[in-house]
Order: structure tokens, then sequence, then C-alpha cells
């Protein structure tokens, strides 16, 4: 994936999905939420007020709560024992049980079927000062190839490999012979038609144009019986008197042409060409006054924390739109979010990816901390 793909995806569009991909990201690992019921600004005013009293707690140094030093010590057992990298880990759902002392990471939500199944589950249990990790394919055969239904470290990393190649997740699962297309953009805009005419009448189509042909996936519940992809062929006209658009929109297996659905659908108040929505821009969004020695702290905390290099450090970019502070208790814990991208060509290379940090003020604590190198979503 290059930066401009990431930026995509991770650049919050407004306070709603802002809100919702950090609190997102914040609760894979099941955090307790301290967010305060109360007005930004009123919070934002408090905490500030509280910060002047905590400065002192930044100097003690790093420290990292019991909720960080357990996930530490998981990964490092997942390292020694199967030989998964910061990288590998990144792309599992992590789940921390600081009172059990239990770690497990699960495939990621939203990941397909067949690539939680190849991934498995892996449980980390600490105890006695040991680390006991067990993975849910213990025993099973590992094939040579990215076919094997079971991928340990070896294969994950080859797959890894090529999604950050720029390759998709359905690209790396499917056989070649699923990923055939048999049906070029002509042909599926004439078979559109047909299925049109068949269903419609043999006029249906007077008057319209073509408005679009797009190749995507098809949904998993096809991927039994045709390939990954499917096209969907648009044809539409503008009623103006009406503020009305007339569209049939026809999908089709690239494998074979057959057809999956056609319907005809009506959209009501469009905007005619030329006319503007009249909506404003959305206002700019509040920005909290982070101090720099919370984001020095930080800085230096994830660096040690993922074992970065002095280099990666000063590369990483401070992620602006996601500054963002909580209040617990009496001290304020700023939430601070950086990007890493080194390759000048924008492609991914080991290291990249949005990292983040809980900065507890008033004691000084790193509180939790969170690496996402970006691939594993996006199909």
């Amino acid at each position: 994936m290059k930066r401009e793909d990431w930026q995509r995806v991770y650049v919050p569009r407004g306070d709603a999905l802002d809100v919702r991909v950090r609190r997102t990201l914040r609760t894979l690992g099941d955090a307790p939420v301290r967010r305060m019921n109360m007005k930004k600004g009123i919070a934002l005013a408090l905490c500030a007020v509280l910060a002047l009293a905590s400065a002192v707690a930044l100097a003690a140094g790093l420290l990292f709560s019991d909720r960080v030093d357990v996930q530490t010590k998981a990964e490092q057992a997942l390292t020694q024992r199967y030989g998964l990298t910061l990288d590998m880990l990144s792309i599992f759902h992590c789940s921390v049980d600081e009172a059990a002392g239990t770690v497990v990471y699960a495939p990621l939500e939203g990941a397909s079927d067949t690539l939680g199944e190849r991934l498995g589950t892996y449980t980390v249990t600490l105890g006695g000062g040991q680390a006991t990790a067990v993975w849910s394919h213990d025993g099973e055969p590992v094939g040579d190839d990215l076919t094997s239904p079971v991928w340990d470290a070896g294969l994950l990393g080859q797959a890894l490999a090529r999604k950050a190649a720029g390759e998709e997740w359905f690209e790396i699962l499917a056989s070649e012979e699923q990923l055939a297309i048999g049906v070029a953009e002509e042909e599926a805009e004439a078979l559109a038609r047909q299925a049109v005419a068949q269903q419609y009448g043999a006029e249906a189509l007077e008057g319209f144009m073509l408005e679009d042909v797009n190749l995507h996936v098809a949904g998993p519940e096809q991927s039994g019986v045709h390939g990954v992809w499917q096209y969907t062929v648009c044809f539409a006209r503008l009623h103006e008197a009406a503020r009305a658009v007339e569209r049939y929109a026809v999908e089709l297996y690239a494998d074979d042409g057959s057809v999956a659905s056609c319907m005809r659908e009506v959209e009501d108040n469009v905007l005619l060409p030329g006319e503007d929505d009249g909506t404003e821009p959305d206002a700019a969004q509040a920005v909290p006054d982070v101090p720099e020695d919370v984001i020095a702290l930080a800085r230096e905390a994830l660096m040690e924390r993922y074992g970065l290099t002095q280099a990666q450090a000063d590369a990483m970019a401070l992620h602006t739109d996601w500054l963002a502070v909580d209040c617990d208790g009496d001290a304020p814990v700023y939430e601070v979010w950086f990007w890493l991208w080194q390759n000048p060509d924008g492609t991914w290379s080991a290291g990249d990816g949005l990292y983040g940090a809980y900065v507890n003020a008033g004691t000084g604590v790193i509180e939790e901390t969170y690496y996402d190198n970006t691939l594993g979503g996006n199909g």
C-alpha cells in the first residue's frame, strides 16, 4: 500500500469519523474507556489546567503500565516460539486481560473467513515468571506455499510481503483460476444490455447512456461458484424536470458473464449539472494543546516499545488530526499519534504505519501503545 492509499483510509474526515476510528483503534485491545461525559471545550479547559500541575511527572523517565508490560512479554513469547514479528502481530486483534495474565491474538474483525482460518489464534498465558504460548493450529501440517490451509510465520511473512508490494488479500488468498477474468469490459456492457432487454423489454434502454462499468470483488457468498471478480454495469438517464436519475444496474460474474442481478432504480432530488448543494464545509476541529514534552515522551516510548531506530523515531510525523486529551481522575491523559512512511516513492517498508501512545501527564506512565502496519485491511 502506498502512502496516499494509507492516507485515504486513516486520515479522518469530519468529527464523527475521527472519533469512531480512534475509538475503534483503542478498543482493539479492549482498553477501558476513560473519556468523561462532558462537553469537549470544558474537558479541554479542565485538562489544560490540570496539565500545569502534572509536568513534573513527565521528567521521571519511561514508565509503562502493567497492560503494556503484559503485552510486551506476550509478543516476546510469540516471537521466541513461533517467529512472529511485530509486523505480523499488527494484523491481529489483541485482547489483554491483565488480571488473568492472558493475551489473545485473533484474526482481525472483518478479515475473510479464509484468512482467519489460515492465521488461527495465538494465546499467551503469563504466570510464575513464565510465558506459555499456544496456537490454535499447533500440531497441524503447514504446506510449502500460500495455498496451505494453515499459515505459520514463514507463510504469513510471504503474504505480508505481497501485501506490502501492492496486492490485496483476496488476490493473495485466491487461486489463479478464481482470479481469471473471462469477460472483457466491452463484452460486459453488451451482456448487461441483453439482461435489461430480457427482463424489462427490448425498448427499456431507449434514451439511456452508459454511466459506468466497474470491475470489483464479488461478495464472499459467491466465491465457491464463481471467481472473485464481478462487473457492475450501469445505464442512466436524467429527468431534469423531476430532478431524478433513472438507472439500470446489472451485476455480472466476470469469469463467465452470467447475470447475478438486474435492477431498475430511481434516484430523486439529485443535483442538476452545475448546481451547488449549498452545504458549508465542516468547521475546523479544535486541536488540544499537547505539551511538547508529552509529544517527546510519546515518541521516545514508541521507539523503545517497538524497537525503532533513532532515525525512524525522528521521521515519525505527528498526526495532528488525532491529538486528543482525556481526563483520568485529576490528570490529563493525552492521545498522541504518529505515522511513519520511510520510502520516498511511497511504498511500504518494515516499520511503516500508524503509532499511538496514551500518556498520563499526572504519573508519567505510558498507559497504552498501538502499532498498525496498515497491511491488515483493504481487501
